[in-house]
């Protein structure tokens, strides 16, 4: 039975597995965190290898994550906010900017992982404005 939460402007289904991994402490995690930074310095290799590109990451929560697990001191999401600020990836974490947007329209499709065309354009709002702030090296002279 899929967990349902209700938001100003719609009502979700969340999947419960999902939930449970939201809501694990960072230590619970440490293994996937691992192998989720090593992916990410093995692919800023490749991006950057020429010098004509540099990697930033964009965080995109789940429903779950923005529904039903609240930011954690302890959690998953801190535990990568923190080790991609020790690795020296710039990243933009969506999760404060979609939950405040949330508020005005659905953000996500209710019964679908993906975010629908609201979300989309909050999305890509937040990029652009935090990808004009960046140093000149990560690109954001390029039209």
């Amino acid at each position: 039975i899929p967990h349902r939460v209700t938001t100003a402007s719609t009502e979700y289904f969340l999947d419960n597995r999902a939930i449970e991994f939201a809501r694990r402490p960072a230590a619970d995690a440490a293994r996937e965190i691992d192998a989720l930074l090593e992916s990410l310095r093995n692919l800023r290799t490749s991006v950057e290898t020429e010098g004509r590109a540099r990697l930033v990451v964009v965080l995109v929560p789940s429903k779950e994550e923005l529904f039903a697990a609240p930011p954690r001191k302890d959690g998953v999401l801190a535990a990568v906010h923190a080790r991609l600020s020790a690795e020296g990836i710039p990243y933009l974490d969506l999760y404060p900017i979609l939950r405040r947007r949330e508020t005005e329209a659905a953000t996500y499709f209710p019964r679908d992982i993906h975010l629908n065309r609201f979300g989309n354009q909050v999305a890509a709002e937040a990029f652009v404005e935090w990808r004009s702030a960046l140093p000149k090296e990560f690109g954001n002279d390029i039209e």
